[in-house]
Formats: structure tokens, sequence, C-alpha cells
């Protein structure tokens, strides 16, 4: 096993291989310290030569031990600057907090064999002294004779006290370790990030500022080192910290003495205005007064006019979908079949009865609406629609708190996004009068074609009875005249007259008849009239004529004056 290693034997499986977790934290503090393998240090070096004068000893060490070898730190009495971990006395000395002194090698089971003792530089007595950092012992502060003897009282406090003033530099070295990491790590985000740090004196006067605001050419020039933060009004902008009751400007924001985040500041230092976020904290001296600030600033400009412009967009897009009768919409479908509703016209209130945030926050609100007789259906169809990127078009009922039961119609285009989801845009209008004008305008499309069919039977039965007629009126005439002409000369001038009468009102008949085929070719569209001159005085006689018998009758006498 080696010393102080905390493993198995190498040649041993992985499996059974047991991980020493001191050993790795000891490890991974020595990285942390960034000591190993750095050049002499003043201090370091004055410890040594204390310690060995102080115990009287050749030799004296500051050893950190990692994983293959120790390595000096500071070293009197001799040149080697490291040797293997097999051989360090200090790989045993680190494995108690106490000081440990081995006051003849030669007689110690542990070392007998050591090389160090064996050979060059032939250690007999060795006293170490664990430098514990942060509770990790990582090394010793040692000394070495080539004698066997024995430290006093004096010297084992001696070596414990320089001990402890190692260990305390070592612990200090990490804390500047970290803090010029954590100022690096903090330098380097400011400069990805294009903000830059800085601090100001307690009359706001910058003492220092990170390079990364050299790389912005466009900001005003009152940045400049040894002059006071270009003063400005404190902006009610996103992510401004100041509020209603804060300071108007940033100088009197500073002059709070307090820390801020996030307060946007207009300069007008420049050609056009910019936006600058700063955001700090109080630096105190170290009697805890209150000795000036240190800060971050970001240049927001861009990001200011990009939300003035959506904030523009915004407004054009309400009041165009204002004037738009129905509500403008986006839905979108996410890969996990999650419905929901990024943007909703105001219009919504009106159509639905719930308001836009409601909608954005809660699709499911909006899905409610839908008749629970439609729901699936117009679910398929958006599925449909989303597999085949087909418009979607629907025609469904809506139940309203309020209103009550409502027709809508959905029209949308979807389109497929990069993250596999499914994005609608859409119009969704309340069609409830068009579908109860189209339901009345059917009705009275039924109803004339009822009444074209009856008109039509009309028709058809006049002119079959016109036709019928016809016929028997024909033969009628036919007598008729026959009798005026031949009957005439057997039976005197009464029977001529009486013909006459006979002939007469048939023909009348016969027009009658005619009327009737003129008023079915009337309501068929094909009655053509014709004007014609027309003589009354026969039209009159032949009307006398008709009406005589009827006339003596009623005892009423009729006289033509021509």
């Amino acid at each position: 096993m080696r010393s102080g290693g905390g493993m198995l034997n190498a040649q041993e499986p992985d499996r059974y291989r047991v991980v020493d977790v001191g050993e790795l934290q000891r490890l991974s503090l020595l990285a942390q310290l960034g000591v190993l393998d750095t050049e002499p240090e003043p201090a370091f070096d004055a410890l040594t030569h204390a310690a060995a004068a102080l115990t009287d000893c050749p030799i004296a060490l500051i050893s950190l031990v990692d994983g293959e070898r120790q390595w000096f730190k500071a070293r009197v009495g001799m040149d080697a600057t490291q040797t293997p971990r097999e051989w360090s006395f200090c790989s045993v000395a680190i494995r108690t907090p106490d000081l440990l002194e081995v006051r003849d090698a030669k007689a110690d089971l542990r070392f007998a064999d050591n090389p160090l003792v064996t050979g060059m530089p032939g250690v007999r007595f060795y006293a170490g002294q664990p430098l514990t950092v942060d509770g990790i012992r990582i090394g010793t502060l040692c000394v070495i004779d080539t004698r066997a003897r024995r430290l006093d009282s004096k010297g084992r406090e001696a070596l414990q006290d320089l001990g402890a003033a190692a260990a305390a530099m070592l612990s200090e070295r990490r804390r500047r370790v970290a803090s010029a990491e954590q100022q690096q790590r903090l330098a380097e985000f400011a400069m990805v990030a294009g903000d830059w740090l800085w601090e100001t004196d307690p009359e706001h006067r910058i003492v220092w500022m990170s390079s990364a605001y050299a790389n912005r050419p466009a900001l005003p020039e009152p940045w400049v080192l040894g002059q006071q933060m270009a003063d400005g009004p404190v902006m009610d902008v996103p992510d401004a910290a100041a509020s209603s009751s804060a300071p108007a400007t940033l100088h009197g924001l500073l002059e709070q003495r307090l820390g801020f985040a996030r307060a946007v500041v207009r300069s007008d230092a420049g050609a056009t205005p910019r936006y600058l976020s700063h955001s700090a904290v109080c630096r105190l001296d170290s009697a805890g007064r209150w000795n000036g600030y240190r800060g971050i600033t970001h240049d927001m400009t861009e990001r200011v006019a990009a939300e003035l412009a959506h904030r523009q967009a915004a407004a054009l897009l309400a009041g165009l979908s204002a004037q738009v009768p129905g509500v403008i919409f986006q839905c979108r479908l996410e890969p996990d079949g999650e419905f929901n509703v990024p943007y909703v016209s105001d219009r919504i209130r009106a159509v639905c009865e719930l308001g836009a945030d409601e909608v954005k926050a809660n699709a499911q609100a909006a899905a409610q609406r839908c008749h629970a007789q439609d729901r699936e259906r117009v679910l398929r169809s958006l599925l449909l629609s989303a597999s085949t990127l087909a418009p979607w078009c629907e025609t469904f009922r809506a139940v309203l708190p309020s209103g009550g039961e409502r027709m809508l119609c959905g029209n949308a285009e979807p389109k497929r996004l990069d993250d596999g989801a499914v994005l609608w845009h859409g119009l969704l209008t309340d069609v409830t009068e068009q579908v109860k004008a189209a339901a009345h305008l059917q009705a009275l499309t039924v109803a004339q074609a009822a009444a074209e069919r009856a008109v039509q039977v009309r028709s058809e039965f006049m002119s079959r009875v016109s036709h019928e007629l016809r016929t028997p009126l024909n033969a009628i005439l036919g007598f008729a005249q026959l009798l005026r002409l031949n009957g005439a000369a057997q039976r005197g001038d009464d029977t001529r007259a009486w013909a006459a009468h006979i002939e007469t009102a048939g023909e009348h008949l016969l027009s009658l008849v005619n009327d009737m085929l003129d008023l079915s070719s009337l309501d068929a569209g094909r009655l053509k009239l014709q004007l014609e001159p027309v003589a009354v005085l026969p039209l009159v006689q032949q009307g006398l004529a008709l009406l005589g018998p009827v006339a003596r009758e009623a005892g009423v006498t009729l006289q033509l004056h021509a």
C-alpha cells in the first residue's frame, strides 16, 4: 500500500478499489490554490529560514503533497524541488492533525528503508507540522536533521506557530485566487453580455471601468475615468427598478447611498438618446463607511427601441382587429398534444363572452364554449388540419352564458414550426344572423317553387279546358252559320235573326275561351300584346244584342245613339 495513498494495491481489479474521499478533497484544494510549481515567494522563504533557525536544523521545507509527489514551495538546505511521494515523510504527517516527530528514522520501522534515510540527504530526524486549509491537510512545514535528536518545547511551539502562519498564508492565497477568479469571471460574463463594470468614489466619479466599455463606440462620451457618471432621467421602461416614488434622475438615485437594480436612465449626451440600465451595490471601506458604488451597466437602447416598436405594432394590430367583424387569433398545437392561444383580439369578449387574457392563459376556457355535441367534430377537424396542413374551416354551435346558443364559423391557415408545433392564423366570426337569413331564404325559395308549380298546374288546366271547349263551340258556330245562310230562305227573317244571335253568342264565348288561353300564356310568360284599331260601334251593337233579352226581362230599355 502507498504511504498515505488511501487506495488498495493497484494490481487489484477496479471494482475492489476504494477511493479515499479525503484524498480527493485535498487534491482538489491544491488545484484551487494554484500554488504547485509556482515561483519562490519571499514570505514563504522567510518561514522556512525562521523554522531552521529556531529549531537549529540544517533543512527546513514547506512541502505540499499531491497525487504522485511532494513538492517544496520553500526550502532551506536542500537543492531538490520535489521527491516521489513514496519517499515522503510528509505523506505520513498529513494523516494526523498534530506535529509528527521522528527522532531516529533508522530506528523507526516506517522509515528505516526509505531512500531519503539510506541515501542522500541521510535523514535521521524529522519533525513536520501539518498545514491545514479549510479543514484539509495539504502538506507540512517540516525540519530535517542528519543526526538523531528531539525538539524541545520551544522548538515545537515555534514549528507549530510557523506552520499556522504558513497555513494562513495559503488560505489567504486561496481567497485571493478565488477573488481574482470571480472578478475575471464577472468581467468575462460582462464582456460576453456587452455590459461593463465600474466603480465610483463618494462624489460619483468613475475610478475604475472594465475594458468592455471600450468596445461600445456608440455610447456617450462622458464615461471617462475621473469624471462623474453622466446624469439623466430615470425612465419607466421594462426592467426599470425605479418607481413613481423613486428619484427622477440618476444622481438623485446615487445620492440615496443604497444599492439598486435595473434603473434605466436616458442619456442625451450623444447624437441620439440612449438608454442605459444600471445596477449597483455600495462600496464600504474597512470601517464600514460608504465609499461609493460598484456596479454594472447594460446598453438597453436596442431593447427599448424594440419594445417601443412592439408597442406600436400591438397598438396597430389592436386598431385593425377592432375594425374586423370577427376575432383574429393564433392557435398553437404543441408536439405533446396541448393546445394554447398565443394571441387573440379583444373582440373575443363580444363573440365568446371571454376576455383575451383569460383565453391566452387557459385555452380550455374557449373550448368549453363549443356545444358539447359539436366539440368532438371540431377537435377532429383541427387534428386533421394539423396532420395535412390543409386550411381549417368549420361552423359550429357555441353556448354563451348570456347570449345563449350562437353559430360560429372559424377559418385558419396552419403552419408547421421548427419545433414540431403547428400554428394556425385565423378568423372566428359570429354567423348566427347569416344562418338565420339563409334558412329564411331557403324557406322563401321553397314557397316560391310551390307557387310556381301551382301556377303551372292552373295554366295547364286552363289550357286543357280551353281546348276542350273550342271543339263544341266550333260546331255550334258552324251550324249557326249554316242555319243563318240556308235556313233563312225557308223560315224567314226571324230564323235569320235567331241564327245571327246564336252565332254572335258563340263567337263571344269563343273569345272568352281565347282569353283563357291568353291568361295561360301570361302565367307562362309567353303572352304577346299587339295594338290594333278597333271599330267600337259593332262591339256596342253586339253587346246590346246579347244584353237585350236580359234587359227586357228586367224592364230595362237599352237604346243606342250613334
